[in-house]
């Protein structure tokens, strides 16, 4: 199951599965007491991100967007960000670490204040979602700001409407897949420990989706 811990649905399913002490079980990508951890393995992907905005495109002035304040997850994401940029020589101001809410809203918020000069124009915005990336592209366009030429933006979900929104979303799969064999892997190891699990092979750079809202697809209709 995926951890989330605090949502009531989740916290009685986790009671329910407590009752069965001796069932394998595991949680994905955030720990729940009593239950096998499986952590996401997403920190090269997001690395990624950063070096394509600023090896492949040039960037300098990158603003960096993820989710909310204090969530484990959003925390950890910019974390990731900032480390990767500092490792290129170049720094971050604060007004460009910005908390949002993986969702559209804070995405249509910082292209409001990106526009409207409440905050520097950077030439680059990493986002830690989609859907963000997405509102972030809607506004800005709207006010006037071209993406990508004034400003890079780049994803991560690859989701089904960042890649057919009119200007489509660059942006990297999370590692869900693997993920999940790891999970698979775990249960199988309790449930018959001599048995010989498959290796699941990483590409990162297979995880990787052009899109026009970056330059590296320029035909929408493609």
């Amino acid at each position: 199951i995926v951890g989330d811990p605090g949502n009531a649905i989740s916290e009685r399913l986790y009671a329910r599965l407590a009752q069965y002490e001796k069932l394998p079980k595991c949680v994905l990508e955030l720990p729940v007491d009593g239950m096998e951890l499986i952590p996401s393995n997403d920190e090269e992907a997001m690395r990624e991100q950063c070096r394509h905005v600023i090896e492949v495109h040039g960037r300098k002035r990158i603003c960096v967007l993820t989710g909310h304040q204090g969530n484990e997850i959003a925390e950890a994401r910019l974390a990731i960000y900032l480390d990767e940029i500092r490792k290129h020589g170049l720094d971050v101001q604060p007004e460009h670490i910005v908390y949002g809410d993986f969702y559209y809203f804070s995405g249509d918020t910082l292209a409001r204040q990106i526009a409207g000069g409440e905050i520097p124009r950077p030439d680059a915005v990493v986002c830690a979602s989609d859907c963000m990336a997405m509102a972030l592209v809607d506004r800005l366009t709207r006010s006037g700001v071209r993406v990508p030429e004034d400003v890079v933006v780049i994803g991560f979900d690859s989701s089904d409407e960042g890649a057919v929104t009119l200007t489509t979303i660059a942006s990297y799969e999370p590692a869900d897949m693997e993920m999940g064999a790891n999970a698979v892997d775990y249960l199988r190891s309790v449930m018959d420990p001599g048995a010989e699990l498959m290796p699941f092979r990483r590409d990162v750079s297979a995880r990787f989706h052009a899109g026009a809202s970056c330059g590296c697809m320029t035909d929408p209709a493609y």
